[in-house]
């Protein structure tokens, strides 16, 4: 079963797979390739004797609606199926989702076969567009000989956010000083704000703000440059609790990279995140008593702090089980 899958490369797109599954996902053309090059019709017509299915996940956001139809009846006509995942009910990169919503308008009723992640998206998708998703969980994202290693736990836990590049879907000094009064006056924790400099340089506002709530006792503001996956994976590790502060999305592979390393994940009540796994905290970031939702979201971390990690064989056995789904989907459809 060959696989034309929208983006190919990225590491959800690699552990959907096991060697041997019978599923080959088809080489993209060269290194500046974009997810959105295969959501063409164009490109659909002049491969299609090369691929069985198409699989978008994301990373299309860029193509026109009348492209994407256009794409959509070139799929049609050359018989080959469509499944898509539903990652993203609101786009996590943009203020304004009207685009985003489009483009699933176009693509949720049209795709042969549905996925999503968790059940509280699958119930979003059904009360939207009237089709049930097949629920399948997020795979590990950081590699399997990495997960579950064992780390010490320490008398006070790093308490992490990061602002990443000050996107419209992140939260900003609400939450940070909110973070601030709840974690400077409790012994058990010590907090750690992340940013990229880019993105400070970008607003001068916030880049002072944090510099000011940096200044204060038992508070760590990192600037660190966008890295590699192994960067990404030492800063989670370096972290005990993540605080995923979005104002808006649907799922997240950042969560599924703390749990692989034993890092607890507090993510608001507002996404699908904390359904993604038993271990994620809630709470409602957007509450006017925001520090008490902070509050009882870190004590319950401190409470599991010595429960076991994920294991690398809990997460093998999920990949293998996830292989055979997505095999078994491509094959129903393709048919």
């Amino acid at each position: 079963m060959r696989v034309a899958s929208v983006p190919r490369r990225h590491a959800y797109t690699r552990h959907i797979g096991w060697p041997g599954d019978g599923v080959t996902r088809i080489a993209t053309p060269d290194a500046t390739y974009r997810a959105s090059d295969l959501v063409d019709a164009g490109w659909v017509r002049a491969h299609r004797d090369d691929f069985d299915c198409m699989h978008t996940h994301f990373g299309f956001g860029d193509v026109g609606l009348d492209a994407m139809q256009a794409w959509l009846e070139a799929l049609s006509q050359t018989g080959r199926p469509l499944v898509h995942t539903v990652h993203d009910l609101d786009n996590p990169h943009h203020a304004d989702q009207g685009h985003h919503h489009r483009q699933l308008d176009l693509l949720i009723p049209a795709a042969d076969e549905l996925i999503t992640l968790t059940e509280c998206a699958a119930r979003r998708v059904e009360s939207r567009w009237g089709r049930r998703p097949v629920v399948l969980p997020h795979p590990h994202i950081v590699g399997l000989d990495r997960v579950g290693r064992d780390r010490p736990v320490p008398d006070v836990l790093t308490v992490g956010v990061h602002v990443k590049d000050l996107r419209a879907a992140v939260h900003g000094a609400d939450v940070w000083e909110a973070l601030v009064d709840v974690v400077t006056p409790d012994q058990r924790f010590r907090l750690r704000i992340d940013a990229y400099p880019a993105a400070l340089e970008r607003d001068p506002d916030a880049a002072r703000r944090l510099q000011e709530l940096a200044a204060g006792p038992d508070v760590e503001l990192v600037l660190t440059p966008y890295g590699t996956d192994d960067d990404f994976e030492d800063y989670v590790r370096s972290i005990d609790i993540a605080v995923l502060a979005y104002r808006w999305g649907t799922h997240s592979g950042w969560a599924e990279a703390c749990l692989d390393v034993g890092t607890q994940v507090v993510a608001p009540r507002s996404t699908c995140i904390p359904d993604q796994h038993p271990r994620i905290q809630a709470a409602d970031l957007d509450a006017a008593c925001l520090q008490e939702e902070l509050g009882r979201a870190l004590d319950a971390c401190w409470q599991h702090r010595h429960d076991p990690p994920i294991t690398q064989a809990w997460r093998t056995t999920q990949r293998r089980e996830l292989s055979a789904a997505h095999a078994a989907i491509y094959e129903a459809v393709a048919a």
